[in-house]
């Protein structure tokens, strides 16, 4: 095989630069490179192919002081080339200097990072703990497009929030429209995307048999084929990718492309099962697992987030003689009130109050934009809830609770709130102690007094 045709059949490009930096031949680059064919760089600036921001290391690495770069060889170092468009190709070049009959320069292969099989870069994202979204966005960058002779042949567009209102397409240089399209599919999670729960499994469907509002905007942008990948946690689809190919005739040449497919599919199913594991680590940080309520920790989260500058009210709750309640009835029949006492607390504030259980038969109601006047109606109201009767089979007919509130009217440290309030409830406890005592003693003389039963 001819030496030149060899070359012009890599997937690597190989450049020949002179000293001021023009690009007197190139070979290889079969599948493109930054939008470009070897031919199209013949004859330009290598400076015009380089990303700005790269400059400095290219001076550094090919800048010579006098003299031709007979035998240099820099270290391989990583540049980003730039498309018309102005995508990013983001490269490993390694350059060797030359002399011959035709003057000095450079022979720089280069090698584009979309073309390593273990895309290595999301792999380090993903083992550094990065989320979803973020693994999406370089999943999208990393397989963005695929060139044929300067023509785009593929958009990537990941696609993260399957099913729910926070649905986020990531894509570089993709179509607004179609995006816009498919953010509408996603949300309502239609049947080409819960049609398949397993990543290793990737359908493949003419562009006009997708939902008519994707079918629609697919033809817009002249795009043939779909290549559907959907990715879970073992349940309904919460992620996908949709490889919108352009030319599927020429698209041919990418003949192990799915295997790379199946690779970002299973990167990003990764990604979706550590950071749900991660949520219900944190959950269980912050959520009283036998209530469901925050806990002292999250609430204090809540305090700390809101708004000190409007009026605001906190409710400490202490259960009154809970542990006669264990003693009398067992620990389970304790939880059960436990449990109960924070659905009736859930069920009588409004919906932008936070409950929680503090601690033991401890509960906190942080009531915002809420007067002193207000939040003496709901401190009302959560003791009468709290009383009412109990419907067990075995258990207390009733329990009671003692409330102290704090209110300010603005500007206090929210923080300060809680303190007070567990305060006004101890005063407020202690002074019920002093006037159950004074009345047993006002009673005892009658008693005394009194006939005994035979």
């Amino acid at each position: 095989m001819d030496d030149r045709l060899l070359l012009s059949n890599l997937r690597g490009l190989v450049l020949r630069i002179d000293q001021a930096g023009r690009i007197q031949d190139a070979r290889g680059a079969i599948d493109g490179i930054a939008g470009y064919s070897a031919e199209e760089l013949v004859g330009m600036s290598a400076a015009d192919l380089i990303s700005p921001d790269d400059y400095e290391q290219v001076l550094e690495a090919f800048g010579q002081e006098g003299g031709a770069p007979v035998y240099d060889r820099p270290l391989p170092f990583p540049i980003t080339l730039v498309s018309r468009t102005g995508v990013r190709e983001p490269c490993d070049v390694l350059p060797v200097g030359f002399v011959d009959e035709d003057g000095a320069g450079w022979i720089s292969t280069i090698t584009p990072r979309r073309l390593y099989s273990a895309a290595y870069d999301i792999i380090d994202s993903v083992l550094d703990g990065a989320p979803l979204a973020e693994i999406a966005a370089l999943v999208a960058a990393r397989d963005a497009e695929s060139y044929h002779s300067g023509e785009r042949l593929q958009t990537t567009y990941v696609v993260s929030g399957v099913g729910s209102p926070d649905v986020r397409v990531h894509s570089l240089d993709g179509d607004q429209g179609f995006t816009d399209a498919l953010i509408d599919e996603a949300r309502e999670r239609t049947s080409c995307l819960d049609s398949m729960v397993d990543d290793s499994t990737i359908q493949s469907v003419p562009a006009s048999e997708l939902p008519e509002r994707l079918a629609e905007q697919a033809r817009r942008c002249g795009y043939e084929v779909a290549h559907i990948g959907v990715v879970s946690d073992g349940g309904p689809a919460q992620a996908c990718v949709f490889w919108m190919v352009s030319d599927a005739r020429a698209m041919l040449v990418r003949r192990h492309a799915e295997l790379s497919r199946k690779g970002f599919l299973r990167l990003l199913r990764y990604t979706l099962t550590r950071d749900r594991a991660e949520q219900v680590l944190r959950e269980a940080a912050t959520i009283d697992s036998l209530t469901g309520l925050g806990n002292r920790r999250r609430f204090e989260q809540e305090i700390a987030a809101a708004d000190s500058s409007a009026a605001t009210s906190v409710l400490y709750i202490d259960l009154d003689h809970f542990k006669a309640v264990n003693d009398d009835f067992g620990h389970d029949i304790g939880d059960r009130v436990l449990a109960e006492v924070g659905a009736r607390l859930t069920a009588i504030c409004r919906g932008d109050s936070v409950v929680a259980r503090i601690g033991g038969d401890e509960f906190a109601v942080f009531l915002p934009g809420t007067s002193e006047a207000e939040a003496s109606q709901v401190a009302d109201r959560v003791q009468r809830s709290i009383a009412a009767p109990l419907l067990f089979d075995i258990g207390p007919a009733a329990i009671t609770a003692t409330v102290g509130m704090s209110a300010s009217a603005g500007g206090a440290e929210l923080r300060d709130l809680i303190t007070s309030a567990d305060l006004a409830m101890l005063a407020s406890k202690r002074d019920r102690s002093i006037t159950d005592a004074d009345s047993a003693t006002d009673a005892a003389p009658a008693a005394e007094s009194a006939p005994a039963r035979v």
